[in-house]
């Protein structure tokens, strides 16, 4: 009996020994990232090239790190890395501000926020994990107000902005134009005279009742561009033409079956004298004179070259900027040098040739 007692004894003791054994194994994981000596390295701290303290993470009870920094552009590269940049998490991944978890990996080009307003807060919550870190970004506080014109027809339209004014374009219905802009709970009052270029700009005064900002010294359906800027507590405001600082132009060729388009000659552009206007020549080749066709389309794009000291046309900015195009299809010639305009309200231009247009 004493032998059996012992057998079992023993037993038990091997039984224990394996599941203390077995228990340890399960639990060999690969560590997690330790991000005490990482930062947050960016556009929106000078990359913590002045101080790292500029992009120090502060520990959460979760064991994730945080930031609140403030945005400098629209789009921030950052990474997060170690003081020395040995070691950094990015892979060129975006991010946007909507508080959404996305994974960066090691290496790399730059990761970066998309879609913030610059001059607004952002908190940057940072997650380790074995191998790489999540990353999710949340306005924290605005510190840029919002302007909106207030529409009859469409109701509440936000005004652009690029970090140093806001913008909002409309097509004028006559020689001036009331629009009313409101901002927390104020109305914007002002008189802001019209200039094709280099327009100056009018104080605005703030108001509790319903006020208009009026544009004066305009044209019929010229698109125009209102601009605001606020400086300590002043807003001011100023007008000019709006013109897109690039056409992109798609030309369709119905039924085609060549390849490549053979131009006669080089594209010619006129109307808007509002600098120098360039064609995206890397679509084209023999200089220039040649463009091939995908999928039976040509498109490219016209891009404008502000020189201020150029002359602006109104009667011709009003129509929209011309262009003349004459290309051999094959061995037909379509369209035969007709002038085509690219409006200034539009960004594209779609161009449909047909087989009885190819002649």
């Amino acid at each position: 009996m004493k032998k059996l007692i012992s057998l079992f004894a023993a037993l038990l003791v091997a039984v224990g020994t394996l599941a203390v054994s077995s228990c340890a194994t399960s639990h060999d994981e690969d560590p997690i990232v330790d991000l005490s000596s990482f930062y947050l390295r960016g556009n929106m701290n000078n990359w913590a090239n002045d101080s790292l303290d500029d992009g120090k993470m502060t520990a959460n009870a979760d064991g994730s790190y945080s930031i609140v920094y403030t945005a400098k552009a629209a789009d921030d590269e950052f990474a997060i890395a170690n003081s020395g940049w040995s070691v950094k998490y990015c892979n060129g991944t975006k991010v946007a501000p909507d508080g959404t978890d996305v994974s960066l990996e090691s290496g790399g080009g730059n990761a970066k926020v998309t879609g913030q307003t610059p001059g607004n807060n952002y908190k940057m919550t940072v997650k380790p994990s074995s191998t790489s870190v999540s990353v999710k970004v949340e306005l924290a506080g605005s510190n840029v107000p919002d302007f909106y014109i207030l529409d009859t027809t469409t109701g509440m339209n936000k005004m652009d902005y690029d970090g140093t004014e806001y913008s909002y374009t409309f097509t004028a219905s006559g020689t001036s134009e009331s629009l009313v802009v409101w901002s927390k709970d104020k109305y914007y009052k002002g008189t802001v005279a019209y200039a094709k270029e280099n327009p100056t700009a009018a104080t605005l005064t703030a108001n509790d009742n319903v006020s208009t900002i009026d544009v004066n010294g305009l044209t019929k359906n010229l698109p125009v561009k209102l601009i605001l800027t606020v400086k300590d507590s002043t807003v001011s405001a100023k007008a000019q033409i709006a013109i897109p600082d690039h056409f992109k132009v798609v030309m369709t060729f119905k039924n085609c079956t060549t390849e490549k388009v053979s131009f006669n000659s080089n594209i010619s552009w006129g109307g808007v004298k509002a600098g120098k206007w360039s064609v995206d020549e890397t679509v084209f080749d023999n200089d220039g004179k040649e463009a091939n066709l995908v999928d039976g389309k040509l498109t490219f794009y016209v891009s404008k070259d502000y020189d201020v000291s150029g002359t602006w046309v109104a009667e011709q900015a009003t129509g929209g900027a011309n262009f003349k195009f004459e290309a051999t299809v094959g061995s037909d010639s379509a369209d035969g040098g007709l002038w085509y305009k690219l409006p200034l309200d539009q960004d594209t231009v779609e161009i449909t040739y047909y087989d009885d247009q190819i002649k």
